[in-house]
């Protein structure tokens, strides 16, 4: 009787046992973690140099920012200081590492590293390399059969009616020595640098990046992202774009805008040059 006794509370306590397991609350799903890529880059034009002021020709060659290209650009410093950059790019060029330094002691981060990246020089225009603007202009013109360098010169820098490519394979196919770079070649390595920043921002968590070029190489930046007519005329010295980056595509939310210029100035009591 004991034995049957026994077996009974084994048998009853195993089905018990087993009903809890079968009736057990399954665990709740959670929603997946969805990862925020985006990247805020801030590309803007180095300050006005020696080499602007005399109107002469400023690729691959270099010049010093002057006393008023300082300032502006201290003044774009100032107009940027309530962002907070995770990470700057220049070329190993001088006057955009001098804009940088600049640009860095306005906002108050003046100690944080610069990476150099020499596919965000400046465009190399040959044998124009160092020439006066209107003497390579008139070549381009000559090319393209217009009346003059004036000509050529209203139509890129006027009314934007030339396209920067349009413009820099003229340049190429009139430069004498045939080392001038032509669009395609441009587009190419300031498009392969940008898309290399943002990729390593993300890796490592970044989100705001601050980029110093030059003119021409800021526009070919451009070229490609946006229908805006604005990308066809070169930007003023200090001139920021601004673009994000966010689920695999970019998009452009300011075109060589000179606001922040106009908002350091304010800010400093100045006066814009």
């Amino acid at each position: 009787m004991k034995k049957k006794l026994l077996a009974s509370v084994v048998f009853f306590c195993t089905s018990m046992a087993l009903a809890a397991c079968a009736h057990k609350t399954a665990p709740v799903a959670t929603a997946p973690i969805v990862k925020d890529d985006t990247v805020t880059v801030y590309v803007a034009r180095h300050g006005k140099t020696l080499m602007n002021t005399y109107d002469r020709v400023q690729g691959g060659i270099d010049s010093h920012l002057t006393a008023e290209g300082r300032q502006t650009v201290k003044y774009l410093g100032e107009g940027l200081k309530d962002i907070h950059f995770d990470e700057f790019y220049t070329s190993d060029l001088g006057r955009q590492r001098e804009t940088m330094q600049i640009i860095k002691q306005q906002i108050g981060q003046a100690n944080a590293p610069v990476v150099e990246d020499t596919r965000l020089e400046e465009v190399f225009l040959g044998k124009f390399e160092g020439g006066y603007d209107h003497e390579m202009m008139a070549a381009g013109a000559k090319q393209l059969k217009l009346k003059g360098g004036a000509e050529q010169f209203k139509r890129m820098r006027g009314d934007g009616s030339m396209d920067l490519s349009t413009y820099l394979d003229t340049l190429a196919a009139a430069d004498p020595s045939k080392t001038a770079e032509n669009y395609e070649q441009l587009t190419s390595r300031v498009r392969a640098a940008l898309d290399d920043i943002v990729k390593h921002a993300q890796a490592k968590g970044d989100k705001t990046v601050l980029i110093v070029t030059s003119g021409t190489a800021l526009q070919a930046i451009m070229s490609k992202l946006t229908d805006d007519p604005r990308r066809n005329q070169p930007p003023v010295n200090a001139a920021v774009s601004k673009i994000v980056y966010k689920d695999g595509k970019y998009t452009v939310e300011e075109v060589a805008t000179d606001k922040y210029i106009k908002l350091g100035t304010s800010r400093l009591g100045g006066t814009q040059q």
